[in-house]
């Protein structure tokens, strides 16, 4: 909230924790009126023209996926979440074809590079083509 006033809109990071804080906490997304109270307060508190960019995962933070512990049918329902929120969204490379971390970034000096491995692209083109 502090670059309201100051920028147009920001990286959604709070979006990010509360649905890290879901998957980890293994509530579901599906029905859950926590999460529907939580985004809604968290939204609450910025202005309509101020945007705010949703994303689940990017170069860093470990993989949604493996936040998930590798659960595909979670990591696409929070996916969905997003998405059909009336906010814009980014899709970080390797997200929609259930790229995964094998360990976590925290901690670790240079631990991003595992969340950074280049997409491999006959998967991508494989998944894309189904």
């Amino acid at each position: 909230m502090d670059y309201i006033g100051v920028l147009d809109g920001v990286l959604d990071f709070k979006f990010r924790d509360i649905m890290f804080e879901v998957a980890t906490q293994g509530q579901g997304y599906t029905n859950n009126k926590d999460l529907e109270m939580k985004l809604k307060c968290h939204f609450s508190n910025y202005p309509s023209n101020f945007v705010l960019l949703l994303f689940l995962d990017n170069h860093d933070t470990d993989r949604f996926l493996f936040t998930c512990n590798g659960d595909v049918n979670q990591k696409n329902i929070a996916f969905d979440v997003m998405k059909y929120l009336p906010y814009p969204h980014i899709t970080y490379y390797g997200t929609e074809i259930n790229m995964m971390n094998k360990t976590s970034i925290y901690g670790m000096d240079n631990a991003d590079g595992d969340v950074r491995e280049p997409m491999d692209r006959s998967i991508a083109y494989t998944s894309v083509n189904k």
